[in-house]
């Protein structure tokens, strides 16, 4: 296990019943025309998996390329949630798509509006990434009794946060990383993205979240494993921090196993976090 061994937190199924109004199984049963979405909602909504027949290709996308997950999957049931508004000439109902598994509770979350407005990063991601988890999904998380945090999420999202919102002490250190990172990777580094000089994808690279392992809580706490796909290349290789240490970061090989192991742990809802170390080869 990691040297900075963290207990994980999930939500479980009677925790999602008491924080939501209405939990749907039956899919079926949903009164969906009935629900409180105005278009946005509504276009973004997690029901699009029901109503676009997305269910079965959600798992069966899994089966060749990440069987371990594809597994896990198979057992797990997929539910719908709704918490009402308590002001309804203002607000919008809350819903959520995802599903349990073990006793755990996962969010699956329709592609909406990061999705696209990323969608010109995604050919950064590895393939096997594209063809299961980011396929007509736009991020998986693990519920957790946090509120979301949508720089980061516990399994792969497409919202392509910038490593620089990924660790609450890279400000303070910015020159000193910018620095390890443009000789590590022998390219510029993205130092800034207020200063339009920067807006140069060829000129210079980003580091981008894929996954983050740590629960929602922990932005600064020095634990778990941050995973990164780079722009600097074509090879769409997968880059991994330990414990929040910038200076660590390392290669991860046998991506698709390794992810499909990590999955697999993950969904078992054991509380101790996967250790890719075994993965990992500097470069």
């Amino acid at each position: 296990m990691n040297s900075t061994k963290q207990t994980l937190t999930f939500l479980n199924e009677t925790q999602l019943n008491e924080i939501f109004d209405d939990v749907y199984l039956s899919l079926n049963e949903i009164p969906y025309e009935n629900l409180i979405l105005d278009e946005d909602d509504r276009e973004d909504n997690g029901y699009n998996f029901i109503k676009e027949n997305l269910l079965g290709k959600i798992t069966d996308n899994f089966k060749l390329s990440q069987p371990k997950t594809y597994e896990c999957l198979k057992k797990g049931k997929f539910f719908y949630a709704v918490e009402k508004t308590w002001l309804p000439q203002d607000m919008s109902d809350i819903t959520q798509f995802g599903i349990i598994i073990n006793d755990k509770v996962f969010y699956i979350e329709y592609p909406n509006y990061c999705y696209y407005a990323n969608s010109h990063l995604l050919k950064y991601m590895p393939q096997f990434i594209l063809d299961t988890w980011l396929c007509n999904i736009g991020a998986w998380s693990v519920a957790e009794k946090s509120t979301i945090n949508i720089d980061k999420a516990r399994l792969p999202s497409s919202w392509c946060t910038p490593i620089q919102s990924i660790f609450g002490d890279f400000k303070a250190h910015s020159d000193e990383y910018c620095k390890f990172l443009s000789e590590k990777f022998n390219k510029d580094f993205r130092c800034d993205y207020e200063d339009e000089k920067y807006n140069d994808m060829n000129k210079y690279f980003q580091l981008l979240l894929l996954f983050d392992t740590r629960n929602t809580d922990e932005f600064d706490k020095k634990n778990g494993f941050q995973l990164f796909i780079s722009t600097h290349n074509d090879k769409k290789d997968i880059y991994v921090i330990t414990n929040g240490d910038i200076f660590s970061i390392k290669k991860l090989t046998n991506a698709q196993e390794a992810i499909d192991n990590y999955a697999q742990v993950l969904f078992s809802g054991t509380i101790e976090e996967f250790d890719f170390s075994s993965y990992l080869i500097d470069f």
